[in-house]
């Protein structure tokens, strides 16, 4: 997300747009994907880090289980997200780079369909969209990785050493998440099982 030199600032930012990419990540899941309903409420665990980078640097780390979606949509649903202030300074991109560079059909279709000025047969195709930076992985350890964020309290400098955030900045950062939950799961994803599965045979 385009910082805007106040970490509280952005911090509210992230909220108030994850907000509105959940609504239209499930909306796509239902009408782009016809996930059925009752799979809509997918588990997931977001957390948010702000980091001591340009003054803080506020992004959320997103683990979930989810059908295979090409980087680009997610990226784009993601701008369409931010507040027009924000959207304002994000790179833009051509359409025809990212369907070049996703050669698969069903990529290429979904993303033709979902890159228009609006839902509907009024909707008139985009030929460059916003882009803000959204980095898709498999979740191989991705408990490992969620922990980490939880605690980190160190980063790499510019000579690649680990050092510790400057306290005056860790206290900025605080005060940005100040009364804000870190960590957010969905319905019952820590609950705890009452007996030890069986190990697969």
């Amino acid at each position: 997300m385009p910082h805007s030199g106040d970490p509280a600032q952005d911090a509210r930012e992230l909220a108030n747009a994850y907000k509105r990419f959940r609504r239209a990540l499930i909306a796509f899941l239902r009408n782009e994907l016809e996930v059925p309903k009752d799979l809509l409420r997918f588990p997931y665990v977001r957390v948010q880090e702000i980091t001591a980078s340009d003054g803080g640097h506020a992004h959320y780390h997103l683990w979930c289980f989810l059908p295979f979606i090409a980087q680009p949509i997610l990226s784009f649903l993601w701008s369409q997200s931010l507040s027009e202030p924000y959207r304002r300074r994000l790179p833009v991109v051509r359409v025809d780079s990212l369907l070049a560079r996703h050669t698969d059909e069903r990529s290429q279709k979904l993303m033709q369909r979902v890159f228009v000025s609006r839902r509907g047969t009024c909707g008139r195709a985009l030929s460059q969209i916003p882009m803000a930076v959204v980095d898709v992985q498999a979740g191989r350890k991705a408990e490992t990785e969620l922990i980490k964020y939880l605690v980190k309290d160190a980063a790499r400098d510019e000579s690649g050493n680990l050092a510790y955030v400057e306290p005056t900045v860790f206290a900025r950062l605080y005060a940005a998440l100040e009364g804000r939950r870190t960590i957010q799961t969905s319905a019952r994803f820590w609950v705890e099982q009452a007996e030890a599965p069986e190990p697969l045979s």
